[in-house]
C-alpha cells in the first residue's frame, strides 16, 4: 500500500469517487472528495481494484462512501492471486501429515504452494500480534505455546 500514491492512480480515484455522486448523503464537498480519493488511492492495489472497489459499494448500498469502510472494501474485494499448484507430496492440500517426536502432526509443504501458504500464515499471525484485542493471549507457533 503506497502512502504516496502516483499522481495517475490519485486523478483514477478521483473520477471513480465521482462515481459515487448519486448515492445518498453525497457530499460535493471538494476536500472530503478529495480525502476520499486519497484514502481510496492508498488502499487500492492498483487502479482496477480501485474501480472493483467502488463498483462494490456501488452494488451493496444507496449510502455514501466514508473514509472508514475504504480499508475494509479493500480487504473484501482484493485481487487475490491464485495458488501454485501442490506437488506430488501434498497433492494442493494445505498441509501434509508428519511424524514428530512421536506423534502425528500437519505442517505446510516446502514446494512453492506450501511456501506462499506459509507467508500467509506468517502475515495473519503478525497482524494478530498487532491487533490490541488478542495482546496477551498465547499462540501455539511450531511446537510449542508463545506469548
Amino acid at each position: 500500500m503506497p502512502e504516496n500514491p502516483s499522481k495517475k492512480m490519485l486523478a483514477h480515484c478521483i473520477n471513480e469517487i465521482g462515481r459515487l455522486e448519486g448515492q445518498d448523503y453525497f457530499k460535493a464537498n471538494e476536500v472530503l472528495l478529495d480525502d476520499l480519493a486519497t484514502t481510496l488511492a492508498i488502499c487500492a492495489d492498483d487502479v482496477e481494484h480501485a474501480t472493483k472497489m467502488i463498483t462494490a459499494w456501488k452494488s451493496r448500498t444507496r449510502q455514501m462512501l466514508h473514509e472508514s469502510d475504504i480499508r475494509e472494501l479493500a480487504d473484501k474485494t482484493a485481487n487475490r492471486g491464485t495458488l501454485p499448484k501442490g506437488c506430488s507430496k501434498c497433492l494442493g492440500t494445505d498441509f501434509i501429515i508428519v511424524e514428530h517426536a512421536g506423534g502425528t502432526g500437519v505442517r505446510r509443504c516446502e514446494c512453492p504452494r506450501g511456501r506462499v501458504l506459509a507467508k500467509l500464515d506468517q502475515e495473519r499471525e503478525s497482524a494478530r500480534r498487532n491487533d490490541p484485542a488478542f495482546s496477551g493471549l498465547p499462540t501455539f507457533t511450531g511446537n510449542e505455546w508463545k506469548n
